[in-house]
């Protein structure tokens, strides 16, 4: 684990690969519910 990384993840690549899995999630969730993926996503 990298020092003093305040997340749980091998490198930065870890965390943007959990990042995005989570955010497709999310758009998926979203669209899903024919809630509108413009808000406050960032």
């Amino acid at each position: 684990m990298k020092e003093g990384a305040p997340y749980p993840f091998a490198s930065d690549q870890e965390y943007d690969k959990k990042q995005d899995a989570f955010e497709n999630h999310y758009r998926r969730f979203m669209s899903l519910h024919g809630i509108s993926d413009a808000q406050n996503l960032t």
